[in-house]
């Protein structure tokens, strides 16, 4: 991991830490899904960058700037990057990466840099099945909020088949600190 081991901002040593499915898995059970490494500094609690293999590059689009890692079969991508968009406002996201996106800012922003605050009664989220709907809100050029929602009449439970929403309901929802 040479080259990224120390905080750009604390200069403290940085760990690696599951952070996400991959973007072809992101509608996958949890079972069956690969996760991906972020490097995590626990001083500053920023994630900034997200470790890749091989097989994974090619989920990200030729417009990703991916930098291979010294001495290693390993590649490095900013999250800030990946949380791109052209979209304005709210939109459904309908793409395998758009998904994808919602995990990132779900696990990487909410989770580990803007945490939830008990005393403002939040709390984490569960990431989303394939079976509920995806909302993210783009600002900028980048994704900065999401919402999840499960769908009147969708199956509202993976261990139930016959459990069903009486109607939409949302589920969760994140706007970064700075939109808010």
């Amino acid at each position: 991991m040479e080259g990224f081991e120390v905080c750009r901002e604390c200069h403290q040593k940085m760990g690696k830490i599951e952070l996400v499915p991959t973007p072809t898995d992101v509608d996958k059970i949890e079972a069956d899904q690969k996760w991906l490494y972020g490097i995590y500094c626990k001083q500053c609690r920023k994630c900034p960058l997200l470790l890749l293999g091989d097989a994974d590059k090619a989920s990200f689009g030729p417009n990703a700037e991916i930098e291979t890692l010294p001495n290693s079969k390993l590649y490095k991508v900013e999250v800030k990057d990946l949380l791109k968009t052209e979209e304005s406002g709210w939109f459904v996201a309908a793409t395998q990466l758009q998904r994808f996106q919602q995990t990132l800012l779900n696990n990487a922003i909410y989770t580990l840099e803007e945490p939830p605050d008990v005393n403002e009664m939040e709390s984490e989220f569960s990431l989303p099945t394939h079976l509920d709907q995806v909302r993210l809100f783009g600002d900028s050029g980048a994704v900065v909020g999401f919402a999840v929602i499960k769908l009147k009449g969708k199956q509202s439970s993976l261990e139930d088949p016959f459990a069903v929403n009486q109607l939409n309901i949302v589920d969760a929802v994140f706007v970064r600190k700075s939109h808010r």
